[in-house]
C-alpha cells in the first residue's frame, strides 16, 4: 500500500515542519472531544442565523484552498479554517469532513503520529456522515480512514463505493480508493481506479505522483520514473515525485539518485534532520560505497526510532538489506503491535518479498484480511 509519503523512506518531518497543537486544542469546540470520540453534545445553543451559515461556508472553502497546497503551513491554516467554520456552523458536514482530510495528511506532513492523525481523522468524518449521509466526501473521508486507521478493509471498500455512488465524479475518491488497495490481487481494479482519477483530473500532480509509484512497484519501472520526472519537471517544488523518485532509486539501489532525491525532499520540506541524515549517508557513501551508506542510514533510523520519531517499518528495510533480517521482522512486529500504518507498506514494497521464508513475518501478512478483489470491475 502506498498513499501520498506511504513510499518515502527518509522522511521525517522536524518540529519546525508544523506546530498544530492550537488546531488541536480547539477540537472540543467543534463536537470532538480529544481522545478522538464524537461528542454528541451541541457546541452551541444559540441559533445559526443565515449569516453564520454563509460565513462557515467561506471558511470552509478557504479551508479546501489550503488543504490542497498540501504544504504544513498551509495544513495548519485549513485546520483552523475548517475549525472557525463549525464554530460559526455546528453541523456544517463538509467541514468535518473537511478536518478529517486536513488530519488524514497531517502525520505526513508534521509531527503528529499516525495513530493520532487517524484516530481524529475517524471521528471528524463519522461525524460527516452522521450530520449528512449523502455527502460523498464525508464517505471518502470514512473510507481512507477506516483503511489506515482501523485496517477495516471491508469496511472501507464500502464507504469508497458509497462515495462514488454519491458523485462518480470526484477523482480523489477514485484516486484514494485506488491506493488504499494497492496490492497485486487488487491490481484491476487499482488500475480501474488510477485510470478514472487521471480521466477526471489529468493534471493533477497529486494523481500522477501517486500513479508514477504504483506503475513502478506493479512492474512498469520505467513508465513510472518517467511519470514522475515529467511531474518533476512540471512542478519542481512539489515534494510527493521526489519522495517517489527516491524511493525507486532505493529499490533500483541507484544509490547516488537515491541520495540526490531524498536531499531535494529535505529541502523542500525544509526538515533538518533530513538534511544531517542524507549529507551523513552521502558522505559515508563517497568513502566507503553501498555498505558504509546503508551503516550510516541504520544508525541514523535507529536513533530517530529509539526516540520514538520513526515507524519500526522505516528501519526494517534498511536491516533487510544490512542481512539483519531477525531485526526486521522484529521491527515489523512492533509496529504491527503499535498498530501503526506503515506496517501496510508492507503488503506493496518489494524489500519485505525476501522475508517471506520467515514463518513469523508470514503469521503477520495472515492477520490482516483484506477482503477479495471483485470478481467484476465497473
Amino acid at each position: 500500500m502506498l498513499l501520498i509519503a506511504m513510499g518515502a523512506l527518509l522522511v521525517c518531518v522536524t518540529a519546525a515542519a508544523l506546530h498544530y497543537s492550537g488546531g488541536i486544542s480547539n477540537l472540543r469546540m467543534v463536537g470532538l472531544s480529544n481522545s478522538g470520540k464524537a461528542n454528541s453534545r451541541p457546541v452551541s445553543s444559540t441559533t445559526v442565523t443565515e449569516a453564520d451559515k454563509l460565513l462557515a461556508q467561506d471558511l470552509y472553502r478557504k479551508g479546501r484552498f489550503e488543504w490542497n497546497k498540501r504544504t504544513a503551513e498551509s495544513l495548519n491554516r485549513a485546520l483552523d479554517d475548517f475549525t472557525q467554520s463549525l464554530v460559526h456552523d455546528p453541523e456544517n458536514a463538509r467541514a468535518y469532513a473537511g478536518l478529517s482530510d486536513t488530519y488524514i495528511l497531517l502525520h505526513e506532513y508534521s509531527l503528529m503520529s499516525d495513530r493520532e492523525a487517524e484516530s481524529r481523522a475517524l471521528a471528524a468524518a463519522t461525524k460527516a456522515v452522521a450530520l449528512n449521509d449523502s455527502l460523498a466526501e464525508a464517505h471518502r473521508s470514512l473510507a481512507f480512514a477506516e483503511v489506515w486507521g482501523n485496517w477495516d478493509f471491508r469496511a472501507g471498500e464500502r464507504e469508497f463505493r458509497r462515495a462514488i455512488e454519491l458523485d462518480p465524479h470526484d477523482p480523489l475518491t477514485h484516486l484514494w480508493f485506488a491506493t488504499a488497495f494497492n496490492t497485486p490481487e487488487w491490481y484491476r481494479v487499482t488500475a480501474s481506479e488510477f485510470d478514472r482519477a487521471q480521466e477526471l483530473d489529468p493534471t493533477s500532480p497529486v494523481i500522477l505522483s501517486n500513479k508514477s509509484i504504483w506503475l513502478f512497484e506493479m512492474g512498469n519501472r520505467q513508465a513510472g520514473i518517467d511519470l514522475a520526472q515529467q511531474v518533476e519537471r512540471d512542478d519542481p517544488d512539489f515534494v510527493a515525485p521526489h519522495r517517489y523518485l527516491a524511493r525507486m532509486h532505493w529499490d533500483l539501489r541507484d544509490y547516488p539518485g537515491f541520495l540526490a532525491e531524498t536531499a531535494k525532499t529535505a529541502d523542500l520540506t525544509h526538515d533538518q534532520v533530513l538534511k544531517d541524515t542524507v549529507a551523513k549517508a552521502h558522505a559515508r557513501f563517497g568513502k566507503d560505497g553501498e555498505r558504509g551508506m546503508l551503516d550510516s542510514l541504520y544508525l541514523s533510523r535507529k536513533k530517530l526510532y529509539e526516540d520514538g520519531k520513526l515507524a519500526g517499518t522505516s528501519l526494517a528495510e534498511v536491516c533487510i538489506r544490512l542481512g539483519l533480517k531477525d531485526e526486521a521482522v522484529r521491527l515489523i512486529q512492533h509496529d504491527y503491535d503499535q498498530r501503526r500504518a506503515e506496517f501496510l507498506w508492507i503488503f506493496s514494497e518489494p524489500e519485505f518479498a525476501t522475508l517471506k521464508s520467515d514463518q513469523r513475518y508470514m503469521e503477520l501478512t495472515k492477520k490482516v484480511n483484506y477482503p477479495a478483489p471483485p470478481t467484476m470491475i465497473r
